[in-house]
């Protein structure tokens, strides 16, 4: 999949987490695989394509006063946004990464017992996640992970509860952003500020 038009349009792409030289470190193909063995399914295949692409970064150049957005298509609580859409930092990227923070193999092992199964963390948006289901009937799609509404672990639900956290739990400060990784990517746009 070609992403030059969607990068373009949004600035190019800027470094995180470093100087220039530590922008856009692409996963090579021995990285995306050890990532799919980890997770157990395969990657859907724009998102693996743009991990080879780019890996790790955000949009736009590293001087000037923008922000890039993403709308949304579920209503979200308004502690998040009032907007209709919310600002994103940047992509999980490979573990070649100077910050620890910034790998993408860091947050799906910090995060998997935090979010359903079916996601993963893929970008930063201030604490909270946008997220890409990898597994089951939701498999592409795109969602927003709400840090402030995040339900208790697992271990606490059945201390407080006496039985296991029904699947819907996890679900509840979850929203969906896009029907596909592709559809995410056309969506976003430059805000000036």
């Amino acid at each position: 999949m070609d992403f030059s038009d969607v990068v373009r349009r949004l600035g190019g792409v800027a470094p995180i987490g470093g100087t220039a030289e530590d922008a856009c470190i692409p996963l090579e193909e021995s990285e995306l695989e050890a990532l799919e063995a980890f997770l157990g399914v395969s990657l859907p295949d724009a998102y693996r394509a743009f991990l080879a692409t780019y890996g790790g970064c955000s949009f736009g150049p590293t001087v000037g006063n923008y922000s890039i957005v993403h709308p949304w298509i579920e209503a979200i609580p308004s502690h998040v946004s009032d907007a209709a859409w919310t600002f994103m930092d940047s992509f999980y990227g490979a573990r070649r990464m100077p910050h620890l923070a910034d790998r993408l193999i860091w947050q799906l092992e910090c995060f998997r017992d935090r979010m359903p199964q079916e996601l993963i963390p893929i970008v930063d948006c201030g604490g909270n996640k946008l997220c890409l289901a990898v597994r089951g009937d939701v498999s592409n799609r795109v969602y927003y992970w709400d840090a402030a509404t995040e339900p208790e672990d697992e271990e606490d639900y059945l201390k407080d509860y006496g039985h296991e956290m029904p699947r819907e739990v996890k679900w509840q400060n979850i929203f969906l952003v896009a029907n596909s990784f592709e559809e995410f990517l056309m969506s976003l746009r430059r805000v000036d500020e």
